[in-house]
């Protein structure tokens, strides 16, 4: 099992901060490392884009999420609004002619909103890609498995010291994420997520365990509606309190997806 902490030797080898951009024009893909991000979401079909609008019954509005993908399921952007409909933030990635990843442009909005600008690094060897911010200083590395699936994400700022870490657990056909750690700034967990999955795919249920105080929760999911490519546009979420001997629930959560597909024969493409 890759450790969180062998990554030093991997930053070693990486050493991504003397790597030249170049290298993410070269005849190797992020492709090659990781896997397509509609693949990755689970998405089913040609998805061009998922507007996702959650609710909570603890309190009133929607959140609302808006996901776009080209055709090869590389994430284009992913937009997100809160409960009053204010733009929050919004992601771009940007590909070259290639069809590799070579930059992220991140904007928060509000009073105190700013943009940042992330270039990409690939690092075909070690399974790695690598993201600086040049502003900051603050990188970012994410670390890859030989099915292509996301073993590891570490975060730095300017001056190399960590800001936060996470570790992900995927069972032995490497398709679905059996365990989730985030790590603080001193590499000590925050909190673990346990999944179990349905056989169709969709995420059942959600053991959530808090490090530090020692706290529980359990998330039970149900799936009123799918379309006809398979995927749920309808998700039902109850949030439970485990830590007593009771079982107390905590509050409901209702997400609707609206998911728009590429077309499968576009303007210009062969009959």
């Amino acid at each position: 099992m890759f450790s969180l902490y062998a990554m030093k030797r991997y930053m070693t080898t990486f050493a991504w901060l003397s790597l030249s951009l170049t290298l993410a024009a070269g005849a190797e893909t992020h492709i090659e490392i990781r896997r397509p991000a509609r693949q990755t979401a689970g998405l089913l079909g040609p998805v061009k884009s998922v507007t996702m609008e959650t609710s909570y019954s603890i309190s009133d509005g929607n959140t609302r999420v808006l996901t776009v993908y080209d055709r090869a399921g590389n994430l284009v952007s992913e937009t997100e609004w809160d409960q009053e409909g204010e733009l929050v933030n919004t992601a771009t990635n940007y590909y070259n002619q290639a069809g590799c990843y070579v930059s992220r442009c991140y904007t928060e909005f509000g009073e105190d909103g700013s943009t940042s600008n992330w270039d990409v690094i690939l690092s075909p060897e070690t399974r790695q890609i690598g993201m600086k911010n040049s502003s900051t200083g603050f990188a970012a590395v994410r670390t890859y498995g030989p099915q292509r699936q996301l073993l590891t994400y570490r975060l730095t700022d300017g001056d190399k010291k960590l800001i936060r870490a996470s570790q992900n657990k995927w069972n032995a056909e490497s398709t679905q994420r059996t365990q989730y750690i985030r790590f603080d700034e001193k590499k000590r967990p925050l909190y673990t997520y346990y999944f179990k999955w349905k056989d169709n795919g969709f995420i059942d249920m959600e053991r959530l365990r808090y490090h530090q105080d020692q706290r529980d929760r359990l998330h039970d999911f149900e799936y009123p509606a799918a379309d006809d490519q398979g995927n749920w546009t309808q998700q039902m979420m109850v949030r439970y309190d485990i830590t007593g001997r009771q079982k107390k629930k905590v509050y409901e959560r209702t997400t609707r997806r609206t998911i728009e597909y590429h077309a499968t024969n576009p303007a210009g493409d062969l009959p």
